[in-house]
């Protein structure tokens, strides 16, 4: 026995020898990989420092009068694929606006200008002369006809020939009925605000006292005024800028029935909430979404207020322009659409009233949100970093966001909480948005929700790059008590696919940093969709609709019109007769296949 354990033990020492051996060869090799790691950063931070370098060698050796001609003029402008649009190119640090902000490298934010952006987002004096924006031709729209001045009458002719069914004297023209809001668009596109101002007669309102007035922001009373001066107006305010506020005080000035439009079930409550607040009559007042609107097109109002006013020109919700209304007041914070008919938007609602975010932050010393994007490698890591975030801090009144029903089931189940979707009964929604220290929300707390104590959103799960849900949910917090927490969880494809979606925050005023591995770090470049915005660019104007036997006689007010539901009169009888049976959502794709025959399509 003896001797067999002295023949084993130099084979357990030889063993003993070649695992230490290996041990070591494993930390020697862990050494060279954290000494590669270093040498490479100290590689990349000195030509990053050579770089600068250059560069700083480049500018001494500049020409003071090219110099002083870059700050006479540090911007670029660079004309853009539709005709009278150009990006303009300015420093970051240049704190102007040009026009309708695109998207932002780590040097430069790009804008988009052109006379009909120029309605929204108006461009310093000194661009408007550079680019030589044309003056908007000398015309507007009364009782459905086009007028301008007989001298130019062949000019108008030539260039709106497609709108215009005749012309009944010279200089005035009779619009197509079927192309009324294709007209509008048409103009407001050429920087045109095409309506006939129609003062609100004294005796539809209860003149508000000076008390009541006084307690008016300075951009609140403008509106009023304008109003009063026009009878139909759109709100480009950003969100906490008092869009609804402003909208439910007007109502209670005017007498008559009053109807408000909504993007969803969720709105409703709080609209009434709103009008009772200023004490409206019930019996005077209807609030409904924007889905319902088709049955209201035959009644007649005294006052139309649109909510989220950027719905209203997308196909299924544009009836809403053609209810009946003298007055109308429309208000949004995000008037840009990803289809860019940001045209109709301005056609079917009125004149727009913009305020700047620096206005309003100077007059309500209103501080901006943190906005971190949080970077995960994989989908499944989301839910743990959404309870990282709520672990550090739990007090703050927090909205969590899912686009993904099955995911925010499981959020909600894993914080123990409330999820408030489509099924959530919309007499419920408010109170548990109100109940909850944290609460998970569908799409439909996206728009219009105020909560005065909210402080913190976390997003989840998202609608791909649109830059107006990303506006909408960034612009909850605005309606808090000013600064918080804008949390944006993403995966790394994500970033890359959806980083455009981010511009939405920034239109706001967000300092977006980007966090990965628990280091912070600046946002350098944005990805642009290139897909949409050829898409954009090469789109189509929007083709109106006609009714099923003869066309609408044209409206009294260019608002108040009626808006027809298919092109069904320019086929033959036989599938005039198929095609007026169907709902619209079939006649619609059956039109599609129609006016492309003979082309083949995968999906």
């Amino acid at each position: 026995m003896t001797s067999l354990q002295e023949e084993r033990l130099p084979e357990t020492q030889e063993a003993r020898a070649l695992k230490d051996a290996l041990s070591e060869l494993d930390s020697l090799r862990e050494r060279i990989d954290a000494l590669a790691k270093k040498i490479k950063l100290e590689v990349d931070r000195l030509t990053k420092k050579l770089d600068e370098s250059r560069f700083l060698v480049g500018l001494a050796d500049i020409d003071p009068e090219e110099f002083n001609n870059f700050l006479k003029r540090p911007i670029a402008i660079i004309p853009a694929s539709r005709p009278g649009e150009y990006i303009i190119a300015a420093p970051k640090w240049l704190k102007m606006s040009f026009g309708y902000l695109e998207w932002v490298d780590e040097t430069y934010c790009y804008y988009r200008a052109s006379a009909l952006l120029n309605l929204i987002f108006p461009l310093p004096d000194f661009l408007r002369k550079e680019l030589k924006i044309p003056e908007p031709p000398p015309v507007k729209i009364v009782d459905g006809l086009l007028i301008a001045p007989p001298e130019k009458s062949e000019e108008i002719k030539k260039e709106f020939r497609k709108f215009i069914a005749k012309e009944v004297e010279p200089g005035k023209f009779q619009i197509k009925p079927l192309k009324y809001f294709d007209m509008l668009a048409a103009l407001v596109r050429k920087g045109v605000l095409p309506y006939t101002p129609r003062p609100v007669d004294p005796s539809d309102i209860e003149p508000p006292s000076e008390m009541e007035l006084s307690m008016l922001y300075d951009w609140q009373k403008r509106a009023w005024f304008e109003f009063l001066k026009t009878g139909s107006i759109l709100l480009v305010w950003p969100p906490n800028a008092g869009k609804s506020w402003f909208m439910a005080w007007a109502a209670s000035k005017i007498k008559g029935r009053i109807l408000v439009i909504v993007p969803n079930r969720s709105l409703v409550a709080q609209w009434r909430e709103y009008l009772k607040m200023f004490d409206v009559d019930e019996s005077r007042f209807e609030v409904i979404t924007y889905s319902s609107a088709k049955k209201y097109r035959n009644k007649n109002f005294t006052l139309l207020l649109v909510d989220e006013a950027q719905h209203i020109s997308a196909d299924t919700w544009a009836v809403a322009a053609a209810i009946p209304a003298k007055y109308r007041i429309c208000g949004t914070a995000t008037p840009y659409r990803e289809d860019g008919r940001e045209d109709y938007v301005i056609a079917f609602s009125g004149k727009p009233i913009t305020l700047t975010l620096e206005e309003m932050k100077l007059a309500l010393s209103f501080k901006p949100a943190k906005f971190i994007v949080h970077l995960v490698k994989r989908p499944e890591e989301k839910l743990s970093k959404v309870k990282e975030i709520i672990r550090s801090n739990p007090e703050p009144k927090t909205i969590v966001f899912s686009d993904s029903i099955e995911l925010g089931r499981r959020l909600a189940e894993a914080l123990k909480t409330d999820f408030i979707y489509g099924e959530t009964p919309a007499k419920q929604r408010l109170e548990k948005l109100r109940k909850n220290k944290c609460v998970v929300v569908s799409r439909i707390g996206d728009m219009g929700i105020s909560l005065k104590d909210i402080e913190r959103v976390i997003e989840v799960s998202f609608l791909g790059s649109s830059r107006a849900q990303q506006g909408q949910r960034y612009g909850r917090l605005f309606h808090g008590r000013g600064g918080g927490e804008h949390h944006l969880i993403m995966t790394e494809e994500e970033y890359r696919k959806f980083s455009w979606r981010l511009m939405g925050a920034m239109m706001l005023g967000a300092d977006i940093k980007i966090e990965k591995d628990g280091i912070l770090q600046p946002v350098t470049a944005i990805t642009t969709p290139r897909s949409k915005r050829i898409a954009k660019a090469q789109r189509k104007p929007r083709e109106e609709t006609a009714t099923k036997k003869t066309a609408p006689t044209p409206p009294p007010t260019p608002i108040a019109s009626i808006m027809p539901d298919t092109q069904v009169s320019s086929y033959p009888p036989g599938i005039q007769k198929v095609l007026s049976r169907l709902p619209r959502p079939q006649r619609r794709f059956l039109e599609f296949l129609l006016q492309n025959r003979g082309r083949y399509f995968t999906a």
